[in-house]
């Protein structure tokens, strides 16, 4: 059986079906493309509410967790500690962050979301949703379910790895 493809193209069922190698060729490809779209977005947003990329993304873990150390900010973001001090003080000095000691641990602070900082996230994310929805709008709905199987599957890998 053939089929015409987007580019006018007739190709047969075997030329249809993509090996798993020219797959994993895809993917390799295509995730820088995909972060540095992201980032476009980031950009947006760092203007938008005036911070820095650094403090954007940190921003985004507390999503994640309540509490979170530096140590652990500069491990998942890749940021050099001297680089998550500053953009700690950033956010602390917005009243966004605030510091707490950790009990059991006298040389270790915790980070945690000050009530505005919250809010600010929430906003943030509430954004980031309707701008990348709108984006979204024009894909199929099959399209959609296997992008988001696919993503299910990287975050799942990404836990495995972790």
């Amino acid at each position: 059986m053939a089929f015409l493809t987007e580019s006018g193209y007739f190709v047969t069922d075997m030329e249809q079906t993509t090996s798993t190698s020219q797959s994993m060729d895809i993917i390799a490809n295509a995730i820088p493309r995909i972060f540095r779209w992201l980032r476009s977005f980031q950009k947006d947003f760092c203007r938008q509410f005036d911070l820095t990329r650094p403090q954007l993304e940190m921003l985004s873990l507390f999503d994640l967790e309540k509490g979170i150390t530096p140590k652990n900010i500069s491990d998942q973001l890749l940021i050099a500690p001297p680089n998550v001090t500053t953009a700690v003080a950033g956010l602390t000095k917005r009243g966004l962050v605030v510091v707490h000691p950790v009990p059991h641990d006298k040389r270790t602070i915790e980070l945690k979301l000050t009530p505005e900082g919250a809010q600010l996230q929430e906003q943030i994310q509430s954004i980031f949703k309707k701008k990348f929805s709108a984006v979204l709008g024009n894909v199929q709905a099959h399209e959609l379910e296997t992008l988001a199987q696919g993503l299910q599957s990287l975050l799942r890998l990404q836990e495995y790895t972790s």
